[in-house]
């Protein structure tokens, strides 16, 4: 496969930011179950909850991606997303549900 191209179809949520850049209607709860939970809660991808990983650590994870773990492009996530998101995993808060 050539250097630069993304299957980004084969991780459900992966292609795009469902709720848009900067749109975080339903708070970074909605965001990580939305884009996060579809590996890191069903066994496809490590657990991130409980484990209070640096935040530095998650925002790079994210950004470069790292293994399986694909990268997200500041169009898919953008950088006020991100910190949220990496501060939620980081501080091992339990994440909300997000009402429907």
């Amino acid at each position: 496969m050539p250097r630069g191209w993304r299957v980004g179809w084969s991780v459900p949520g992966r292609c795009w930011d469902p709720l848009g850049p900067g749109r975080d209607s339903g708070g970074t709860g909605r965001r990580y179950e939305k884009v996060c939970s579809h590996c890191h809660e069903a066994n496809v991808g490590p657990v991130l909850k409980g484990r209070q990983l640096p935040v530095a650590y998650v925002e790079r994870v994210v950004r470069y991606g790292n293994r399986a773990m694909p990268s997200f492009r500041p169009s898919e996530i953008d950088d006020a997303a991100l910190v949220d998101v990496a501060r939620l995993i980081g501080g091992g808060a339990p994440l909300a549900k997000a009402k429907e």
